[in-house]
Parts: C-alpha cells; sequence; structure tokens
C-alpha cells in the first residue's frame, strides 16, 4: 500500500498559461517515503504541467495546453540506464 503525503492546495498568483493567457493556477503535490512523486499545477484556462517522478527515478513532464495539445511530453530513463 501506498501512503501519499499531500501538500496540495495551494493556489498560486495569476500567471501567464501556456496557452498565453493570464490564468489563476493550483499546485497538487503528493509524495511517499520511497522517492514517489506527484506534481501537478493546474491552470484556470484548463492548461496543465504534469510532473511524476516514479520510485525507480524515471520521471514524465507534460506540457499540456487547454486543446489538449502537448507542448512538453518528456520522458526520463530509469536509473542506471
Amino acid at each position: 500500500m501506498i501512503h501519499l503525503r499531500c501538500w496540495g492546495g495551494r493556489s498560486v498568483m495569476t500567471e501567464n498559461a501556456p496557452c498565453g493567457k493570464q490564468a489563476r493556477t493550483h499546485w497538487y503535490r503528493d509524495t511517499d517515503d520511497d522517492g514517489l512523486i506527484l506534481e501537478n499545477l493546474i491552470y484556470a484556462c484548463g492548461c496543465r504541467y504534469v510532473y511524476h517522478q516514479f520510485h525507480d527515478g524515471s520521471g514524465r513532464a507534460r506540457l499540456i495546453r487547454h486543446d489538449g495539445k502537448a507542448l512538453i511530453d518528456e520522458r526520463s530513463p530509469e536509473r542506471g540506464e
């Protein structure tokens, strides 16, 4: 069973969203003691930034515009590769 610690729900000031609009954001972060990190930055316009780091050290970062277009979709290899 994974026990997550939530740091989330924090409102951040208005900033430029990936689509270019000014939008309020909400930032969420969950972690566990074994290295799992889940971060989400959600803009009021619907754009979002998602970062996940998994227990093996690999990760994925995505920046998605509110229309669904992925502006960034990067994966890092596992540790040791």
